[in-house]
């Protein structure tokens, strides 16, 4: 039986307030596609690691924080700005940007740009669709780029990568996912999230209260830096 949580959040951006409700159940979707590269072991804080042999050892458990519910792709769409990021070994540029577009066969093209170090701009092309029920904020992402080039990776079971926690659509969302998989004998833990606004620059006071909500339901803000977003000369979408 799935229950049904209420949750709001009280945001100011960019000078307007508002307050944005949604209810979602607790059952969790969280996985990332790119859990079980061996490149991932170069983020220790993205993956917590754990041998099954040790009896000392705590289980790893994710959070299960509510999914967006009535989720409206259509609004979803257009271009997104970093604000926030988990550290990943697969992101490590600023000026960084998401664009979302409704592709002919209802799903979603994804395009990821963000700038290195060098001033090189890398763009990673994705699609994007519902990861079981199209009524929840709840999907998978897949770049065939990357699996081209690596191989193609599986993740633990049938479960989305990309997990929408809350939107109100024109001003901010926040993705999460986060996953548990024995990967040649040990228990591993990948744990990923992004604060996503429709500007570059997000008010303070919405962040803090953002960084509370997001607490309470169980994800560890600690790990959230702050993405670059100064002197930033943006691609077209």
């Amino acid at each position: 039986m799935k229950v049904l949580v209420v949750a709001s959040i009280l945001f100011v951006l960019g000078g307007s307030e508002g307050i944005a409700l949604y209810s979602s159940p607790t059952s969790l979707r969280l996985t990332k596609r790119q859990a079980i590269d061996d490149t991932f072991g170069t983020a220790p804080k993205t993956i917590i690691y754990r041998n099954p042999r040790s009896p000392t050892d705590q289980p790893l458990q994710c959070p299960k924080p509510p999914i967006v519910q009535n989720f409206q792709p259509e609004k979803y769409l257009g271009r997104w700005f970093e604000i926030e990021r988990f550290e990943t070994p697969f992101q490590t540029g600023h000026c960084v940007t998401a664009d979302y577009t409704l592709l002919s066969n209802c799903s979603i093209g994804v395009s990821n740009t963000q700038v290195l170090s060098n001033g090189t701009v890398d763009v990673a092309k994705g699609v994007a669709h519902s990861a079981g029920d199209p009524s929840q904020g709840s999907l998978t992402v897949s770049f065939p780029e990357e699996e081209r080039q690596r191989g193609k990776v599986q993740s633990p079971g049938n479960e989305g990568n990309y997990n929408i926690l809350a939107t109100d659509y024109v001003n901010y969302a926040v993705v999460y996912s986060c996953s548990i998989a024995d990967i040649r004998g040990k228990m591993m833990k990948f744990e990923f999230s992004w604060i996503l606004a429709r500007l570059p620059r997000v008010n303070t006071v919405f962040l803090q209260r953002l960084h509370q909500w997001l607490q309470n339901v169980g994800v560890p803000v600690e790990r959230y830096a702050r993405t670059q977003q100064a002197r930033c000369k943006y691609t077209t979408a």
